[in-house]
């Protein structure tokens, strides 16, 4: 398994538990047709569309992913708490829903926001509530708006003034970048640079993790990380603070200065923190044909911390390490636990190769 591929991993065993709450438990043909009738009277109309997406939880915003839970019956109910939505969507729908209590059914308004070139003259004097959300406190829903805003001459000015002052890279990302026009990639990459300049930790390290994620972006939404940006997350990993989240971003920008990028992973190796030393292996596991880096990944192997030690066994190579993972295997960390055996029960000791996924 590719470093990407580790590092995804670790992201879906953090992740899967938060889909599965979000997913209703409880939900029935009973609650979605009683929801369902809520429709069909105005004053109820968006107390029924809510439960509905609640209902639907995931479902709802299916697109080229299916969220399927394994449950047929649940999943199939699910998916007709979303259809019974489609009955809503109109112009007042969406007025009520742009400014509703209920996040959800806020962001269900965004989604039912019209932008085509026939339609979007009707839309215009719902501009206002868009921007309400575009400046609002939650940077995914200021994100969607502001996605949809961009289609509407209208809103140029309002967008404008938000570059200024937006301080979420991926809000600012579709404020300015066009993957079409280069120059947007510059731009973009000096209004991030301001972000891993701010004075606020939050900040800096929302950009730091920005960096790090951008690889596993689609190619058109790929940032190429110009020499000022590299620089400071290099500076970076000398701020305490910021070094578990600058780890993470040298690890997507390292194949831009090599060399550099190298030289503080092999420094970060020996940090103090498991936090950045786990880390340290999904990004030296490109340069294992160097000496130096060989030598740091055996000592990692080795790290009294079993994150540590899983990540540098998955990285330098499986048959090298397979006592040490069964080790592993029976770790009191239940993540890296779990995560041991199922690497165990995939290998082949014929091959000394992981099945391809």
């Amino acid at each position: 398994m590719n470093p990407t591929g580790n590092s995804m991993l670790i992201f879906l065993v953090i992740l899967l538990p938060f889909l599965s709450a979000a997913e209703p438990t409880n939900i029935s043909i009973e609650k979605i047709n009683a929801a369902e009738a809520k429709l069909h009277v105005s004053e109820s109309r968006m107390e029924g569309l809510a439960e509905l997406i609640s209902l639907a939880g995931m479902r709802m915003y299916e697109g080229s992913v299916f969220f399927l839970s394994g449950d047929k019956e649940a999943d199939e109910l699910r998916g007709q708490a979303r259809n019974a939505t489609y009955v809503c969507g109109g112009f007042n729908d969406v007025s009520a829903a742009l400014e509703h209590s209920n996040r959800d059914v806020r962001l269900w308004g965004i989604f039912g926001f019209k932008f085509g070139h026939v339609e979007r003259a009707a839309w215009v004097p719902l501009l206002p509530k868009l921007e309400r959300i575009a400046k609002g406190d939650d940077a995914d829903l200021r994100r969607h708006a502001v996605e949809r805003l961009m289609y509407f001459p209208e809103a140029r000015t309002f967008l404008d003034e938000r570059i200024e002052s937006e301080d979420f890279p991926d809000v600012l990302m579709a404020l300015v970048y066009q993957s079409h026009v280069p120059k947007t990639n510059e731009r973009f990459c000096g209004l991030l640079l301001k972000l891993l300049n701010n004075n606020d930790v939050r900040t800096r390290n929302r950009a730091l993790v920005f960096i790090g994620s951008n690889p596993r972006s689609a190619p058109m939404w790929q940032i190429y990380f110009n020499t000022q940006v590299i620089d400071r997350v290099l500076g970076l990993t000398k701020s305490e603070e910021d070094r578990p989240s600058a780890v993470f971003a040298l690890d997507a920008i390292s194949h831009l200065d090599k060399e550099r990028c190298v030289a503080a992973l092999l420094e970060l190796a020996q940090d103090k923190s498991p936090s950045v030393r786990w880390q340290v292996p999904l990004a030296l596991k490109a340069y294992l044909e160097r000496p130096e880096v060989t030598d740091a990944m055996n000592k990692l192997v080795d790290d009294a911390d079993p994150q540590v030690q899983y990540f540098a066994i998955t990285a330098t190579g499986l048959d090298k390490h397979l006592d040490k993972l069964r080790l592993l295997s029976r770790s009191e960390n239940k993540v890296i636990s779990e995560l041991s055996k199922a690497q165990l029960e995939r290998f082949d000791p014929k091959t000394k190769t992981l099945p391809k996924d």
